[in-house]
């Protein structure tokens, strides 16, 4: 989001400090406080210069009460210099739902122990700022009931584009319940609210579905009919290495160690285009914390990379795009929804089920558990933070194994117990 600056920020006088109003009207101050980057935004200006203060009084006292310290005069945390008011004193049921997020999406963003991955800070900005802004925005937080968060449900469900279609996917509409849900839950346990208002809204209980992979016979149908396509290479690269679409998209030459014995590659970074403002929005830094890893490449994943470089000789490509490996004809990437369109031509002319590019992630997952991988290495593979979420999403694997490992033990026991009689 863009902002334009406001002139009265150069008469707050604060170090670091800076205000400005950004497009919806609000308006934003950022300061610099203990080597972090710290922000608020609020309708009334008034609020903005308030918290500046505030930040500048708080600083005063943390100096003063270590220069206590450093005299050998023992003080606590909790020690308050007059006039220091901390911003949950601030906190009530009547603030805004705005003032509300601007408090919880800051923790979100700065506070380590609860600290969020850019991109999902992006995306819970996003939504609120474009579905529940618009409808809860200016109500007191403490009057929030169910059928006012319905209606930021019925209005996306509602909305239609020039040629009638809906605007707003299911997926959006989840992640728009999940964005109100956790602001809400957050004020229930700062003793804001009693509840979360948002159970009979619809949405409530929504499971995913079972996971696409491809079997071993579908994957042999598959790459027999898009061998030799344009994409080709990149959905093979993703077949060898479990990389998520967005992670692929924003590979590197740099990111790869061409070392003779152990080629790998590190993954650093997601890229993916935005059709909402029609531009490609990088992430330096990959969906998770355990996202940011380095993977072992396979002779054939290597053999893709040396080709994939040799079809780039000469290419033309803008500045932005330079080091990307995964290129179009136009020196471009290719657009995440494209890969799916493309995959699901390929699957009609196989004759095998549709499915999308993330299910080529959960084939190659698919194939290293039959081969016997462990659970930890696959979650490590794969840049799952939990190793239950590999566990859990590929029950089918497991299953398989627990009948095998099940029957292992039941014929392992009738075997010793048939053994005994024998010596009997």
């Amino acid at each position: 989001m863009k902002y334009q600056k406001n002139n009265i920020a150069s008469n707050i006088g604060y170090r670091g400090s800076n205000i400005s109003k950004r497009k919806d009207g609000r308006y934003q101050g950022r300061i610099q406080r203990n080597g972090k980057r710290l922000q608020i935004t609020s309708k009334d200006i008034r609020v903005v210069q308030e918290w500046i203060e505030q930040q500048k009084l708080e600083e005063e006292r943390e100096r003063v009460l270590e220069s206590m310290r450093d005299m050998g005069i023992v003080v606590s945390t909790t020690d308050k210099t007059p006039n220091c008011s901390s911003r949950s004193e601030r906190l009530s049921p009547q603030m805004s739902l705005n003032e509300w997020f601007d408090i919880w999406i800051d923790e979100k963003e700065n506070k380590n122990d609860k600290k969020l991955s850019p991109n999902t800070i992006r995306n819970n900005k996003e939504r609120f700022y474009k579905n529940i802004q618009p409808v809860l925005g200016d109500i007191s937080l403490g009057s929030i009931d169910r059928d006012k968060t319905k209606s930021v449900f019925v209005k996306m469900r509602n909305a239609r584009n020039d040629n009638g279609e809906a605007v707003y996917k299911d997926s959006t509409m989840i992640q728009t319940y999940i964005t109100l849900g956790s602001m809400l839950k957050a004020a229930v346990k700062r003793g804001l609210i009693d509840e979360v208002p948002l159970e009979q809204i619809g949405l409530e209980g929504h499971e995913k579905g079972k996971i696409r992979f491809m079997t071993v016979d579908e994957e042999k149908r598959f790459l027999e009919y898009a061998e030799g396509t344009t994409n080709y290479p990149q959905m093979k690269f993703v077949l060898e290495t479990g990389l998520r679409c967005s992670e692929m998209i924003g590979l590197k030459w740099s990111d790869i160690d061409w070392n003779e014995e152990y080629p790998s590659i590190t993954i650093k970074r997601q890229l993916e285009y935005r059709h909402s403002t029609k531009e490609w929005r990088w992430a330096d830094a990959p969906k998770t914390k355990s996202g940011f890893r380095t993977i072992l490449l396979s002779p054939e994943a290597v053999a893709i990379l040396k080709e994939v470089r040799k079809k780039q000789e000469g290419l033309n490509t803008s500045k932005e795009f330079k080091d990307i490996i995964f290129l179009n004809k136009n020196g471009l990437p290719t657009k995440n929804s494209t890969y799916d369109t493309y995959i699901y031509k390929i699957c009609k002319k196989a004759g095998i089920k549709q499915f999308s590019m993330h299910s080529l992630r959960h084939t190659f997952a698919t194939r290293a558990l039959e081969a016997g991988v462990s659970y930890k290495w696959l979650a490590q593979t794969l840049g799952h933070n939990n190793i239950n979420t590999t566990i859990s999403t590929y029950c089918h694997v497991a299953d398989e194994f627990n009948r095998a490992e099940a029957e292992k033990v039941a014929t392992f026991h009738q075997a010793k117990l048939q053994g005994g009689n024998e010596t009997n």
